[in-house]
């Protein structure tokens, strides 16, 4: 009986340095006075005040034009004074705001003139709880495309002029809702994509309103107005997604 008890106590005691160990290396810096760095008044440009900011802080960006290609690498809220005025033109080339890491907001901007030949107004890729919220998003080949990632949010954006509004590919548990998605080639295209929820958006006046590939599934489409889309208002190749109002 006391062998078998010291045996429980040393099991117990090796679960516990485990747990100790595990809880230790899945720890997620957290800062605890995020800071707001403000372009033009302390940074030049938006990439250098990202460059010099911590995880949790805020950058806030005033009116004006800024000729960026961005990369946004750590966990933090941009936020541009008004979306009109507050512009980040990509200057024809690549993606103009590349996501490298979750837990991103981005909203107040108007973001354009990606690359013609595969750029992206904003690209998400293995990276998750993106919030693009409030931004004119326009004259991008893509304007949105969203890669093998799951848990995003896009919502309240005017998306237009552009090749493809937003596409989806391999992508799953997204929520995209209340946006205007108007005049582009496709309004939103989706490949290899599960589960996601389209509600209470304006899709008019694109060559296709929606296009879901046969691989597509299991999505969810309600509220959503579809306008004078040219083609098709919606498509779906054989695959079972859920449609109502």
């Amino acid at each position: 009986m006391m062998s078998m008890s010291k045996n429980v106590l040393t099991l117990f005691l090796v679960l516990c340095l485990c747990s100790a160990i595990i809880i230790k290396n899945n720890r997620v810096p957290v800062n605890a006075n995020p800071s707001t760095l403000t372009v033009p008044d302390n940074y030049k440009t938006i990439q250098e005040a990202i460059n010099d900011a911590n995880s949790g802080d805020i950058i806030f960006v005033r009116k004006g034009i800024y000729a960026e290609n961005i990369i946004i690498n750590k966990s933090i809220t941009l936020i541009g004074e008004d979306r009109e005025s507050t512009i980040i033109d990509g200057g024809a080339i690549g993606n103009v705001i590349s996501i490298k890491a979750s837990n991103i907001t981005i909203k107040g901007f108007t973001i354009k003139n990606s690359g013609p030949f595969g750029g992206c107004g904003i690209f998400i890729e293995r990276f998750g709880n993106i919030i693009i919220s409030n931004n004119n998003i326009i004259d991008n080949n893509m304007g949105i495309q969203i890669s093998f990632t799951s848990r995003n949010q896009i919502y309240e954006n005017v998306i237009s002029a552009n090749y493809v509004g937003i596409q989806l590919f391999y992508s799953s548990g997204n929520s995209i809702y209340r946006n205007v998605i108007s005049s582009n080639a496709d309004g939103i295209d989706a490949y290899y994509s599960v589960g996601n929820i389209f509600y209470e958006n304006t899709i008019n006046n694109n060559n296709w309103g929606v296009y879901l590939s046969s691989y597509s599934s299991n999505n969810v489409f309600y509220h959503n107005n579809f306008v004078d889309n040219k083609y098709y208002n919606a498509y779906a190749e054989q695959a079972a997604n859920t449609w109502c109002y």
